[in-house]
């Protein structure tokens, strides 16, 4: 009994029984990017979120009488960011003028650090205080390596 190949590989060519799993293959990789990738969007967002609030609260600190140091205002801003990983307590600062620039490491980043800079000064007779923190992230895609994007905010008061 010798079978012919043309009727089996007629019937080979004809059958759909593995193509939705070859599909489901083939598309995986572009699915699993995408949700990733819209995961690690929401933890920018959040992460920016967070940066903002710092500065927030460190720039309402900031206006509070009896008017605090740079350091005070500096350790406000560093313990009230949410969303970021915990920015390190010890920070090296930098005096330039009216402005004090603190740097520290990200902990548990890798090395990344965060900048933060403390100004005042005077505008038309009124006294001012700039807060601002730059925050690095790094995004992580399944098949995507990104480089690090660094958030920034600032924020101006003034004192009465």
């Amino acid at each position: 009994m010798i079978l012919s190949l043309r009727p089996l590989l007629g019937r080979l060519l004809r059958d759909e029984a593995g193509s939705p799993s070859i599909q489901f293959a083939m598309s995986l990789p572009a699915l699993a990017t995408l949700v990733f990738g819209t995961i690690q969007f929401g933890m920018a967002f959040t992460s920016y979120a967070g940066v903002r609030n710092a500065v927030e609260v460190g720039s309402r600190y900031a206006t509070v009488y009896p008017y605090p140091t740079t350091a005070q205002i500096f350790d406000k801003v560093r313990t009230s960011g949410f969303g970021i990983n915990t920015l390190s307590s010890s920070a090296t600062s930098t005096v330039s003028g009216s402005c004090t620039t603190y740097t520290g490491d990200v902990v548990g980043s890798g090395g990344l650090q965060y900048t933060s800079q403390i100004c005042s000064g005077t505008s038309s007779g009124a006294t001012y205080v700039d807060v601002s923190l730059t925050y690095p992230i790094r995004m992580s895609l399944v098949f995507i390596a990104t480089p690090t994007y660094n958030m920034t905010y600032s924020r101006r008061v003034y004192r009465q």
